[in-house]
């Protein structure tokens, strides 16, 4: 079966929905469909030309086909399961963030209470419905943080200067006052709401409001070179997030910031190359103590 009838997009959706789990990992798998999909519109093209392949026929064993290899291309789980079920199957894409969204929040959904000032939620954008007013267009949007579920008004004046934000199955940071849900029924449990001021993406709320990046490293550190150099590589030129080493000896303790230009955007991706050069639980993000915004 050749392309013309199951091409990349398809097998790519079949994977990330997880319906080919029991053949193997799917970062594996996806890293082998362009060298299948060759490989079966070969062996299509030689059947129908009726010549008869003097060689092995083992998929494995031509085109360098390796099957027991490490992946070469990361393959999003969370994001690929979203795209092709329209929820997440594995995982809730903010439990790896917990503790980073308690530093920048202060608070997780569950936790929210009416109050007059301005409050900060983070989390998964579930729905949106948008809507067209004498004054714009409008949405009310959903946010679902694992904890519980917040809906999230968002007048025209916000959906105008915020719509690129609003993209569905993604984590966003909205600020806005917390109010009580009068259309909620139990007394006993009260639902809450919030008028939306502000919405970032995760990304954009990291670089707002990460006060610097700590790196703690000992005198056994070895990859100073090298961190060093993923530093240099990673450098936003002043517009990131400072980046302070924390270093412990035998006989002293010191913090040292890096110069200006040695700045960092966090990502994901910057995040993870760090932990891997200096380990688990040795990268950590400062947040400014904001519980909530005056």
């Amino acid at each position: 079966m050749g392309s013309n009838r199951l091409n990349k997009r398809a097998l790519t959706t079949l994977k990330g929905s997880g319906a080919m789990d029991s053949i193997g990992d799917r970062n594996k798998l996806y890293n082998l469909i362009d060298p299948v999909l060759k490989k079966a519109e070969q062996t299509q093209e030689r059947t129908e030309s009726q010549i008869q392949d003097l060689f092995s026929d083992d998929l494995s064993e031509q085109n360098g086909i390796d099957f027991h290899g490490k992946a070469e291309e990361d393959f999003d789980i969370l994001a690929n399961e979203w795209s092709s079920l329209g929820f997440y199957l594995e995982s809730h894409p903010i439990e790896g963030k917990r503790e980073e969204v308690r530093k920048m929040c202060g608070l997780f959904i569950s936790e929210l209470e009416e109050a007059t000032h301005k409050q900060r939620v983070a989390g998964m954008l579930m729905h949106l419905n948008v809507r067209q007013g004498r004054h714009g267009r409008y949405a009310f949007a959903t946010l679902d943080d694992s904890t519980s579920r917040l809906e999230i008004s968002v007048w025209s004046e916000a959906f105008d200067t915020y719509r690129s934000v609003l993209k569905k199955g993604q984590i966003i940071v909205v600020e806005g006052v917390i109010e009580k849900d009068s259309y909620s029924g139990d007394k006993n449990n009260p639902s809450y709401k919030m008028v939306a001021e502000r919405i970032l993406s995760f990304d954009q709320a990291r670089k707002e409001f990460i006060k610097f990046i700590k790196i703690s490293v000992n005198k056994d550190f070895k990859e100073v070179d090298y961190l060093t150099s993923q530093l240099r590589e990673m450098s936003s030129n002043g517009s990131g997030s400072p980046v302070v080493i924390s270093y412990s000896g035998d006989k002293a303790r010191a913090d040292i910031e890096l110069p200006k230009e040695l700045t960092v955007n966090v990502d994901d991706a910057s995040y993870r190359s760090l932990e891997s050069i200096c380990g688990k639980g040795n990268v950590d993000l400062v947040y400014y103590a904001r519980p909530h915004i005056h």
